[in-house]
C-alpha cells in the first residue's frame, strides 16, 4: 500500500483512478479487495482536506480584497475575449 500523506493531490487523484480501474476489471483479487479498498479511502481523504484547505485560503485571500472598492465591469472590461 502506497503512503497517501506523501503523495501531493495530482499523484493521490491518479493513483484512486488506477485502483478504480483494477477494482472494475477482473484483475481484482480478492486478496487485495480491502487493502486497495482502504488506500483508496486514505487517499480520498487526502485530496478532500487539500481540497478544503485550498478553498478556505482563496476564501481568505478573496477576503482580504476589498470589495467595496472594486468595480466588477472595469475588471471584466480587461479581459480579452476569444473570437
Amino acid at each position: 500500500m502506497r503512503k497517501s500523506t506523501a503523495q501531493g493531490y495530482t499523484e493521490s487523484l491518479s493513483r484512486i483512478r488506477e485502483i478504480v480501474e483494477i477494482l472494475e476489471s477482473d484483475q481484482a483479487d480478492i486478496d487485495l479487495l480491502e487493502t486497495l479498498t482502504k488506500e483508496a479511502v486514505d487517499l480520498i481523504t487526502h485530496c478532500r482536506k487539500r481540497l478544503n484547505g485550498v478553498q478556505t485560503a482563496v476564501t481568505q485571500a478573496l477576503r482580504g480584497l476589498n470589495m467595496e472598492d472594486v468595480d466588477p465591469t472595469s475588471a471584466a472590461n480587461d479581459v480579452p475575449h476569444a473570437e
